[in-house]
């Protein structure tokens, strides 16, 4: 089976300005960058692969954060 090209090939207008968490020491993060339509994800190590997502989409994903829906994947610590 092929693997599903994870490049998002999308041509921003104006410059992307990629975040981290000011928590991240290490250089090995998750980042962001604000898009026109949207949000930008990508993992500092993998840079070429970026994911996007609508307001609504990024909107859902930080209020299921926030209410502990993700805390489960990483198990027991």
């Amino acid at each position: 089976m092929d693997k599903p090209d994870a490049v998002n090939r999308r041509r921003e207008t104006q410059p992307v300005v990629w975040h981290g968490p000011r928590a991240c020491a290490t250089g090995e993060c998750v980042e962001f960058a604000t898009l026109a339509d949207g949000v930008a994800v990508r993992n500092s190590r993998q840079p070429e692969l970026v994911l996007t997502f609508t307001r609504a989409e990024w909107r859902e994903f930080l209020n299921g954060a926030r209410a502990g829906d993700y805390d489960d994947v990483l198990g027991a610590e």
